[in-house]
Order: C-alpha cells, then sequence, then structure tokens
C-alpha cells in the first residue's frame, strides 16, 4: 500500500551575505527566533539550518494540524555574527525590485532589530500555494565597529550622536563613490554600536582635486549616517597621504550629528 505523500517546507530562506567581501558568509552564527502569539513575540523552539549555499531556514515551521488557529503565523529572527552587524531592514521589498544604497539609506530604520517573515501553514493534504512561499532574501552582514579587518586597510573611526551629545546606537553608517563614471561604483557601510561609535573601511578611491594621480595626497568621502527616514547626518572626511593616514592607520575620530 502506498501512503500519503508527505509534505515539508521551510521557512524564513534568509541568503546569508558579507557585505565586506561581497560573498556569502561562511563564519559561526548563532540564531534566535521567535513568533507573535497575537499580543507578544514568544520564544519558538524550531532548529534553524543553515544549507550548504548559506542559506538561514527552519524546515518544517509552518507544519500544523488542523483545525488552524490562523492562516499563517509571524516569525522575526535575529542573528549574531562575531564582528559583524546584520541589517534587517530588507533592501528587497516585495512589490520592487532591489534598493540602490541609496535608497536603502533614505528608508533605513534603526529601530527594526530582527527580520520578520510570515510562513502560512500547511498539512499534507493543504500546501501553501505558489505565491504563498516565502522568496529567498538577503540578509546582509556589514562590519560591526569589532569587526577585524584586513592588515592595511584603510579605515576611519568615529561617533553618531544627537546635538546633545547622546550617542545613537544602531545607526547606518555609509561612504559613496563620489562620481561612478569616474572612481567606479562603490560603496562602504558599517552600524553604530551601543555607544554610537564606529569603524568605516574607505577601500576604495574618493574625491580629488587636480590631476587624479595613482596615490594622490588628499582624498574626501563624505560620509552619512542613518537613524530613520528623515533623520540623518553626514560629514566630509579629508585624508591627508602626506600626514601619516594612509594604509591601516586611523585619523582622528569624526563626528557625525542627526538632529530630531
Amino acid at each position: 500500500m502506498t501512503g500519503r505523500p508527505r509534505v515539508s517546507l521551510s521557512g524564513g530562506w534568509l541568503v546569508l551575505w558579507d557585505e565586506f567581501h561581497r560573498d556569502r558568509y561562511t563564519g559561526p552564527l548563532r540564531t534566535s527566533l521567535e513568533r507573535w502569539t497575537g499580543a507578544e513575540w514568544a520564544p519558538d523552539e524550531a532548529r534553524p539550518l543553515v544549507t550548504l549555499g548559506r542559506v538561514l531556514t527552519y524546515p518544517g515551521l509552518g507544519r500544523r494540524r488542523q483545525p488552524w488557529p490562523a492562516e499563517s503565523s509571524l516569525y522575526r529572527v535575529r542573528v549574531d555574527a562575531p564582528g559583524y552587524h546584520a541589517l534587517y531592514p530588507p533592501d528587497e521589498p516585495p512589490d520592487l525590485q532591489e534598493q540602490t544604497p541609496e535608497e536603502y539609506a533614505d528608508e533605513f530604520d534603526a529601530a527594526v532589530d530582527a527580520r520578520e517573515f510570515v510562513v502560512p501553514h500547511y498539512d499534507d493534504l493543504n500546501p501553501p500555494a505558489d505565491e504563498e512561499r516565502q522568496r529567498p532574501e538577503r540578509l546582509r552582514l556589514v562590519p560591526a565597529v569589532a569587526f577585524g579587518y584586513p592588515p592595511g586597510t584603510r579605515v576611519i573611526r568615529g561617533l553618531v550622536r544627537r546635538p546633545g551629545g547622546t550617542g545613537i546606537a544602531g545607526a547606518l553608517v555609509q561612504a559613496r563613490t563620489p562620481d561612478r563614471n569616474r572612481y567606479g561604483d562603490w560603496y562602504e557601510r558599517t552600524v553604530t554600536d551601543p555607544g554610537g561609535r564606529f569603524r568605516l573601511a574607505l577601500r576604495w578611491r574618493g574625491r580629488v582635486t587636480g590631476s587624479d594621480v595613482l596615490r594622490p595626497p588628499f582624498e574626501v568621502f563624505t560620509v552619512g549616517a542613518y537613524q530613520a527616514p528623515r533623520r540623518a547626518g553626514s560629514v566630509e572626511v579629508r585624508l591627508d597621504r602626506s600626514a601619516g593616514q594612509p594604509g591601516g592607520t586611523e585619523p582622528d575620530p569624526y563626528v557625525i550629528e542627526i538632529g530630531d
């Protein structure tokens, strides 16, 4: 006698992306999963699986016995990778193409501290429709303050704060190419620690004046900090090669203020 086929699906499908190395993240990982009960977030004991392709998922997460109390459940996951910080606000909205770094920064919200996803309920007789199944999303991991930059990496450090001096935790800090045609299409990102401090790599060419030589004496970068939509600030960073600031040295800290 042939048994009934067993349906097993996974929830989550987060592609772990190492923003600094521009490749899938292959290091150690810790996760925590919670489910929305309708009144509060409660810990969920579902066990994660990280595939060989470095995709984080939860096998069988939506399986339920009928009668179902609801058609789906809302979950949220947090990811902890040593030296990294996860960018939880997704940059691939369901109704849009992948956002540019500028678009993402403008919509960034530091209050979003987990990645949420909806999982449809199902059983062997009632698998979810194709349009209900979650599509893979990138979960970008950017260097945190404690990130071990390779020797020789040009790094700046600083503080993102309110005008009164209080540091802003979880702010996105970003440097962007001054001219795509002249300097290439590059960007660098990091996130501030609980005290508002940051360390940001500047591996690419900044804005130069005069002749565009291979090793210009000065380079200028605009570094922006983003806490929430319409709450941002920036600072102009001028790196002077003759002042002993090339390579892996870190100049005096820069301060970026974000007002109310």
